[in-house]
């Protein structure tokens, strides 16, 4: 949503300084227009830098259909640099190091994934789901029951009865 404010800041600054009342303040266009072009570049960033993060982290999973873990690995370091706000590149990330075998890899960026953005049910969805891989049941019930909180209706709901009936498989099919 950011992005959106990034762009008409943008605008309203270039349209309230091309609409000017008055006199001339002498002396201070040039320190006017120094500030308008850092704004304008600030701006440019704010709108480019989601989007190259998301073209790394493309760039992240093109390297591991190819077999390159440590390639695949420094996009996502470098999407993240690009927009830490996001959590795609800690999700990509988790689902490299999973395909490394490294789970405690995998369950620290899932885990930072859901300190970025706690109210993300795929987040949960991942961290419970190498919990579950690990025969860590109990701590999947965890990640699993809060994802369903989130999201009582979403397609992940059957795993919190599958880590349930691992947990107890009385009652379970």
């Amino acid at each position: 949503h950011w992005d959106f404010v990034a762009a008409g800041a943008l605008v309203f600054v270039t349209v309230g300084a091309l609409i000017k009342e008055g006199e001339k303040l002498g002396g201070r266009e040039p320190l006017l227009a120094a500030g308008m072009a850092a704004l304008a570049l600030a701006c440019v960033y704010s709108i480019a830098a989601p989007w190259l993060a998301e073209r790394r982290v493309d760039d992240s999973f093109d390297a591991l259909t190819r077999g390159d873990f440590s390639a695949a690995l420094e996009k996502t370091r470098q999407a993240r640099s690009l927009n830490p706000l996001s959590i795609e590149p800690l999700l990509a990330r988790g689902y490299i190091e999973e395909a490394r075998g490294q789970f405690d890899e995998a369950r620290a960026a899932y885990a930072t994934a859901i300190d970025v953005q706690p109210e993300n049910r795929e987040a949960w969805f991942r961290l419970g789901s190498v919990e579950y891989d690990v025969e860590r049941y109990q701590d999947a019930y965890i990640r699993f029951n809060r994802m369903y909180e989130l999201d009582p209706h979403g397609p992940h709901v059957e795993w919190v009865e599958r880590a349930r009936c691992k947990l107890n498989p009385t009652g379970c099919p």
